[in-house]
């Protein structure tokens, strides 16, 4: 199912930005760091440069709600998405608020930060960025919205309500949706994206969930790039079950 849903028409987020009070160098913020004090709550914090965070949160109570995905095994993660915004920045310390999270602070040096969440600190250090593909790599990271899919030149009505998808610097993959069809039915699905070659992308999808199955949704599978630009993505995907013979064609809105 959400292989498939790989190949469609994706146009860039168009959505506003709130930048009410950003200060300072806000790019130093942006990538993905990761936690490093021992059994701490969160995994990792993560920043793009289109204003969107990703946070993920160990647990080992079962989580609830479209918000949240799960990996094999008896740890569940987590995964909290959504806008930010800087509030201030005063030399290597940023305080950002995280919408639908709260406000936090984080502190830079070197390759590494602390960051501060309801008066707790967290020691990170920074993920490395993908260097293979780097002019592509810059065009394919941020967010991207279905719009439609057009197959064997016939297009098709969308069964999708909302349906987003993120690829990071740091080789981090998330998407969300929800579909049209009563009863409305959402998902998530969190995991890594490479590049196997200039023109294919390996997703693995570590856990997700929907509201139709309880079980974690995990698979690994592969997408030819036809077309990226700024705007426009499309995709030929094949995964490790079957092969789908679609184009697609992607606008920006």
């Amino acid at each position: 199912m959400l292989a498939l849903c790989m190949v469609g028409f994706y146009s860039c987020s168009s959505d506003d930005d709130d930048k009410t009070g950003t200060e300072g160098n806000e790019s130093a913020i942006v990538g993905k760091w990761e936690v490093s004090n021992q059994n701490a709550a969160y995994g990792s914090f993560e920043f793009t440069s289109d204003k969107k965070y990703i946070i993920t949160q160990r647990t080992t109570t079962p989580p609830n709600g479209s918000r949240s995905v799960t990996r094999a095994g008896e740890t569940y993660i987590i995964v909290i998405f959504g806008d930010y915004s800087s509030l201030s920045g005063t030399g290597n310390e940023y305080t950002l608020n995280l919408k639908e999270f709260g406000t936090i602070v984080i502190n830079i040096s070197g390759s590494g930060a602390t960051i501060t969440v309801n008066g707790e600190t967290y020691d990170t250090n920074k993920a490395p960025e993908i260097t293979t593909n780097k002019s592509k790599t810059e065009l394919l990271c941020h967010e991207w919205k279905f719009d439609k899919s057009i197959i064997n030149g016939e297009e098709l009505p969308s069964e999708y309500s909302y349906y987003r998808l993120v690829f990071t610097e740091t080789g981090t993959y998330y998407s969300e949706g929800t579909f049209r069809e009563e009863p409305i039915e959402s998902f998530s699905t969190y995991g890594a994206w490479e590049w196997v070659d200039s023109k294919t992308i390996k997703i693995t999808q570590e856990g997700g969930t929907n509201t139709w199955e309880e079980e974690t949704l995990e698979e690994t599978f592969v997408s030819t790039v036809q077309k990226l630009t700024d705007s426009e993505l499309v995709i030929y995907g094949i995964d490790n079950s079957y092969e789908y013979e679609e184009t697609t064609t992607y606008l920006y809105r």
